[in-house]
């Protein structure tokens, strides 16, 4: 099993963790848990080949999905 990662809300939004579990559930199995302003991803079942590279990839999908929402949110004001 991946060590869990932890992201921190002032960067990155909660909304995009979310999403990027969504968008990998068919990769990984990704368990979500907030509190404190973080929100904690346990990354379960991993393969010790692959693994690494998916939990690499979730977590660049996380800051591309708050980057997008970054930028749709300063568009529409």
């Amino acid at each position: 099993m991946a060590e869990p990662i932890t992201f921190d809300h002032s960067i990155y939004s909660p909304e995009s963790i979310t999403a990027a579990a969504e968008a990998y559930a068919e990769l990984l199995k990704v368990s979500l848990s907030a509190e404190d302003g973080c929100t904690t991803a346990q990354f379960e079942s991993l393969d010790t080949e692959g693994g690494p590279f998916l939990v690499d990839a979730f977590c660049n999908h996380v800051l591309f999905e708050t980057i997008q929402r970054f930028r749709a949110e300063g568009a529409s004001t």
